[in-house]
C-alpha cells in the first residue's frame, strides 16, 4: 500500500472527480499518520498544519473551488484604501467600495450623458 502524496495522487487519478471526502480523507489521514511518525521535525510541523486545515483542504479538492476571486476583491479594496489616503468615516469608505467595485453604471438609465 502506498503512503504519502503518491498514494493520494494515484487514488485521485483512478477515481476521478467522483472521489468523495471519505476516500480522500482516508488517504490524507494515512499520510498524516506517516508524517507524525517521521523523525523529521519539519515534516511533523507540516503534518500538524495540514491536520488543522484538513476540512478546508478536502473541500478544495472535492469541490475544485478557490478563494482567489475573494482575495482579488480584497486586494482591490486595499488598493482603494491606500489610494484615497483615508476616509472620514466608515460609510464613506463603504460608498467608495460600492462605487469603484460595484460594477454600477456611472450614468443610470434614463439620464442623458
Amino acid at each position: 500500500e502506498e503512503t504519502g502524496f503518491q498514494g493520494i495522487a494515484r487514488e485521485r487519478l483512478e477515481n476521478g472527480p467522483c472521489l468523495g471526502h471519505q476516500r480522500i480523507g482516508k488517504a490524507w489521514k494515512r499520510w498524516l499518520s506517516w508524517a507524525m511518525r517521521c523523525h523529521l521535525e519539519p515534516m511533523k510541523k507540516v503534518a500538524k498544519t495540514i491536520k488543522e486545515h484538513l476540512w478546508g483542504i478536502l473541500n478544495a479538492i472535492v469541490l475544485k473551488v478557490s478563494n482567489g476571486p475573494a482575495e482579488g476583491i480584497n486586494s482591490r479594496i486595499k488598493a482603494l484604501k491606500v489610494k484615497s489616503r483615508g476616509f472620514r468615516n466608515k460609510q464613506r469608505f463603504a460608498n467608495a467600495i460600492y462605487f469603484h467595485l460595484g460594477g454600477l453604471d456611472l450614468y443610470p438609465a434614463g439620464l442623458s450623458r
